[in-house]
């Protein structure tokens, strides 16, 4: 008797198939829903703002009042901006201990995909893709005060 009998294509394999897409599918769309929601949990709570201030005046940083103040801006332009923001306090963070820490990791892959969606959004809705600029400074933001912390309490 055969170890492995061959499956017949027919009914069953189309239907464990299709079964199997459906949970992939539903397993991805849960886990970019635990992946907003954590990170905006995380957004939620950052340190304290008079550190933030310093760092983004100290570096010359795009804030998030001031992206929220641009409205005119182009989103092109306010991109470039915080590609340039994001760059410095990589650098900056490079030098921190929290620069690998998971919220650290996870708000990263967030201000990716919300550059991705942003740039992907913009011709159809401009408005969601002026939402998700304004969540890729408020990570920005929140890496700053990261960095304002550290430095006032000496974790560098």
């Amino acid at each position: 008797m055969p170890i492995f009998t061959p499956v017949r294509a027919g009914y069953a394999g189309t239907a464990k198939m299709i079964a199997s897409i459906l949970i992939l599918v539903l397993s991805a769309c849960m886990f970019l829903y635990w992946l907003r929601y954590t990170c905006l949990l995380v957004l939620e709570t950052v340190p304290p703002q008079d550190h933030r201030d310093a760092v983004v005046a100290a570096h010359e940083l795009v804030s998030i009042g001031q992206v929220q103040t641009h409205g005119s801006m182009a989103i092109a332009d306010l991109h470039r901006l915080l590609d340039r923001d994001y760059r410095t306090l990589q650098d900056l963070l490079s030098h921190c201990a929290v620069a690998g820490s998971i919220e650290h990791r996870l708000l990263v892959l967030d201000y990716t995909v919300m550059k991705v969606w942003s740039r992907a959004v913009r011709p159809l809705n401009p408005a969601a893709a002026r939402e998700a600029t304004r969540e890729m400074a408020k990570v920005l933001d929140y890496f700053a005060a990261e960095i304002g912390s550290a430095t006032v309490y000496g974790q560098s």
